[in-house]
């Protein structure tokens, strides 16, 4: 509830100025997306070899808001504030209790939450209609919540854990690229498809204390989204003549 209702409150925020001013101007546009993603720690190799456990994609989400502003008929600024649920998947093919013996193989999940701010600049091409583009920017995030799901498996009952997100870097930041086409389904609206992957490069585990190793937040998703273009005045005014 807590995590909504920030999402909520960034929302009116970020949106506020945008939307007045998108009344009197046509070049923006003000829409939302969301979609699973896979997500994934990377940049921990010589851990995995020492306690012989496997790093995979874990499912997790992503979901928010964005603001575009066209500059030109194929360039545009593109921001968002969206709360994203990353995370990883460890396997560890060869578990066993305190006395030694083989349970199986165990499965933990570690999901970190966070709220994030891409911002970007996408480059339109294609058809009249339909138009492809491609995104590329920075984002800024922050840590939200962390904790762990360890799996059940044998007589090993299994449990969930909340950490402490002090535990770990607050702030992430990273690259977001992406590749998509916007569809026109009615004179104002477009449903936008993205395929999407934001790559962290701040480490955000604390105190790690192998060299040369961190952890970093990677994820990719295909989003699927609705774009509200907002009228020009000079089209409200023609309107409200009719």
């Amino acid at each position: 509830m807590i995590k909504l209702t920030i999402l909520i409150a960034a929302f009116f925020l970020f949106s506020h100025n945008t939307f007045v001013l998108a009344q009197e101007q046509s070049n923006f546009g003000l829409g939302f997306h969301g979609a699973p993603a896979a997500a994934i720690f990377y940049g921990v190799p010589t851990l995995q070899k020492d306690f012989d456990v496997q790093y995979q994609f874990k499912l997790g989400f992503i979901a928010g808001i964005t603001i575009q502003y066209s500059l030109s008929p194929k360039f545009a600024l593109n921001s968002e504030v969206n709360f994203e649920s990353k995370g990883n998947r460890v396997l560890i093919p060869n578990l066993t209790d305190e006395n030694g013996t083989f349970i199986g193989t165990g499965k933990e999940e570690l999901h970190a939450d966070y709220l994030t701010v891409p911002m970007m600049v996408k480059y339109k091409f294609g058809q009249k209609k339909i138009k492809c583009f491609i995104n590329a920017g920075p984002y800024l995030g922050y840590l939200l919540g962390f904790g762990w799901h360890v799996l059940p498996v044998g007589h090993f009952p299994g449990y969930k854990y909340e950490d402490d997100p002090d535990n770990y870097q607050r702030i992430d930041y990273g690259i977001v690229t992406g590749f998509g086409m916007n569809i026109p389904i009615k004179e104002q609206w477009l449903l936008s498809i993205e395929a999407r992957n934001n790559l962290g490069l701040h480490k955000i585990i604390k105190g790690l204390s192998y060299k040369n190793e961190y952890s970093k937040n990677e994820s990719v998703a295909l989003l699927i989204g609705l774009i509200y273009k907002f009228p020009s005045g000079q089209q409200v005014n023609k309107e409200n003549t009719k």
